[in-house]
């Protein structure tokens, strides 16, 4: 009862209690790591419209190259490996709120229809639908307002909220993905490391919400996890094999890099400064 505080708590037996504090006390939780919120991804609230096929955003890229500027790669949870940089089979057209007005003058219709008409002429179809969003730019084209579009297209750590087991994979790409997913703007690949590791996966399992064999990642608990600080030879090793499964990974996404993946979990036990008995404690659990 002592051991209860007004924090998030953390349900379990008493040597996972010790150890927890242990860990704590040599950690920063992820939201303090990372010194920023995690992001979820975009609500289109109309996903017939603003999804393309690779096939029709390739028409729509030959038509217009300026298309290209307003469609890209968008991934959905179910694409998705640890470590591996996501291929999308699917494009999203965006056009964020604010867009047409800020750059169409007194007649931001007729400019978005004159410099866009192949995009005008796609959304034409699904216009009563896209007007009855709730949530929508100022016009039936764009999608809501987000302050934070241009971190889609910086490195990110992106992660399903949904997981059975650790899948958080590493993109500075410009990946765009659906509320499916959530991402960590830092280009830290020692978090990655930590992330996809048994040791990781222990955390989780203490601080999210249980689902059918696995958890689910919401930020508010997801956020507190201890992340461990310090120790910078280790974390430049971590770094290091990470940095080797992205290349391998790169050059051949169905190549084995359980070795690598094994090395890392030591390593972050070692960050963690685990006993032989704690690192027992948490692959037993």
């Amino acid at each position: 009862h002592n051991s209860l505080s007004d924090e998030t708590w953390v349900i379990s037996n008493a040597a996972e209690q010790k150890l927890l504090k242990k860990i704590i006390s040599n950690s920063k939780k992820l939201e303090e790591y990372v010194g920023v919120m995690g992001k979820y991804g975009i609500k289109t609230g109309l996903t017939e419209a603003f999804v393309l096929d690779p096939s029709k955003a390739e028409e729509l890229f030959q038509i217009n190259p300026k298309n290209r500027n307003h469609i890209f790669p968008f991934l959905s949870g179910r694409e998705i490996k640890p470590y591996l940089s996501g291929t999308s089979s699917n494009y999203l057209i965006k056009f964020e709120k604010g867009f047409t007005n800020k750059n169409g003058g007194s007649q931001p219709e007729n400019w978005f229809r004159t410099e866009f008409p192949d995009l005008a002429m796609h959304f034409d179809q699904f216009k009563e639908k896209a007007q009855a969003r709730a949530d929508k730019g100022d016009f039936y084209w764009e999608l809501r307002a987000c302050d934070y579009y241009d971190l889609f297209q910086k490195p990110k750590i992106m992660y399903q909220v949904l997981q059975v087991k650790p899948c958080f994979i590493y993109d500075e790409d410009g990946l765009f993905c659906n509320n499916s997913m959530w991402f960590i703007p830092t280009s830290d690949k020692v978090l990655l490391g930590i992330l996809n590791s048994s040791m990781g996966w222990w955390l989780i399992s203490k601080y999210c919400s249980a689902i059918q064999n696995g958890y689910q990642l919401i930020w508010k608990y997801f956020s507190q996890i201890p992340i461990a600080i310090g120790n910078a030879p280790v974390r430049q090793e971590v770094k290091n094999a990470v940095e080797e499964i992205l290349l391998v990974k790169k050059l051949n996404p169905s190549a084995d890099t359980s070795v690598q993946e094994s090395a890392i979990d030591q390593l972050v036990y070692q960050l963690y400064g685990l006993s032989p008995e704690e690192i027992a404690l948490v692959e037993g659990s």
